[in-house]
């Protein structure tokens, strides 16, 4: 990929039409005097001239470094917040203990992929049903990928029992002992 100065230009319509690439593109419409509804005209033909699709834009677009920072910004105080609205834990004296058996193997039932490798349900969709928190079922989920991993190191087959039984360790002791199978 050819590399853009970030030298913040204020480039014409006729720069602008001119681009050869997506990311040129992006970069020059974002430094620009253009008004954006003038832009969407730009943008339009732009795409008939050159050949390139909206999904080229949007790619070139969410690589270039103003987009990503601006993106990012705030991501901690919306994780935050998406947090507390999906925090299902019970009052202390009600919780179940995380590692009791049956909230291990509920977990494992609901924690299945479709065919595509994405999974069936969302992590708040999981939280919601074992009265947890999404960082909690994130935590579950590495840990059970760990666990098929070192079981495939260790060349046995992940039936339900063995499963249940790695997932009852801790997270870094599992951790460990993959790391030292690898290496």
């Amino acid at each position: 990929m050819k590399q853009i100065s970030n030298k913040k230009n204020n480039f014409s319509e006729k720069q602008i039409l001119n681009s050869k690439t997506p990311d040129e593109y992006i970069h020059r419409s974002l430094y620009s005097d253009v008004p954006r509804g003038r832009k969407t005209i730009l943008c339009r033909q732009w795409k008939e001239v050159t050949g390139f699709t909206s999904e080229d834009i949007q790619y070139a677009r969410n690589r270039h470094p103003y987009w990503k920072d601006k993106k990012m910004s705030g991501w901690q105080e919306r994780n935050q917040k998406r947090w507390s609205e999906h925090d299902y834990r019970k009052v202390k004296k009600n919780r179940i203990e995380a590692f009791e058996s049956e909230v291990i193997e509920k977990f494992c039932s609901l924690n299945k992929k479709d065919k595509k490798g994405n999974y069936l349900m969302k992590d708040w969709e999981i939280a919601k049903e074992l009265k947890l928190s999404i960082p909690s079922v994130q935590h579950w989920r590495r840990k059970y990928l760990l666990v098929l991993r070192l079981l495939e190191v260790l060349q046995k087959k992940p039936s339900k029992k063995i499963i249940l039984k790695y997932m009852g360790r801790h997270e870094n002791g599992l951790r460990r002992e993959y790391n030292e199978l690898v290496s």
